[in-house]
């Protein structure tokens, strides 16, 4: 399970400085994103690299500067597979919730490495107003 948190926080991690590399890192091609029920196969590296550009420009955009991450429930459903959901606040410099997402995760352990294969993110309906001090991930 350690391997599993360390994946997710990573990404995270990786989100908030700008790492493109460690993002990267903690997927295998091809994966499937599903945002607000619209499903994508990302298949090449190439369009991954869109994928993640467009993200920064839309964190950009809404004056994000980080994000704040809760693993809020993880099981391992198989040997190689593990099924993680997060609560993920999108933070402005003025500490203020822009937006708030829950995201989910399905992995597999490839080669002794978890991977995310699907990411599925939904936009949730309430919105605080500054940033929750019990969450695990602030950059």
């Amino acid at each position: 399970m350690a391997d599993i948190y360390r994946t997710i926080m990573d990404g995270a991690k990786g989100m908030n400085a700008g790492d493109l590399d460690a993002i990267v890192a903690r997927y295998r091609l091809p994966f499937v994103l599903c945002i607000d029920n619209q499903n994508t196969v990302i298949e090449t590296d190439d369009h991954f690299a869109q994928l993640l550009s467009e993200w920064q420009q839309s964190m950009l955009a809404h004056h994000v500067v980080r994000t704040d991450t809760k693993i809020v429930s993880q099981f391992v459903t198989d040997d190689d597979m593990a099924f993680v959901v997060t609560d993920t606040k999108l933070v402005n410099a003025e500490a203020r919730v822009v937006r708030r997402k829950t995201l989910s995760y399905v992995l597999r352990c490839i080669e002794g490495a978890w991977k995310i294969v699907v990411l599925s993110c939904n936009e949730r309906a309430a919105v605080d107003t500054r940033s929750d001090a019990q969450f695990e991930l602030s950059a």
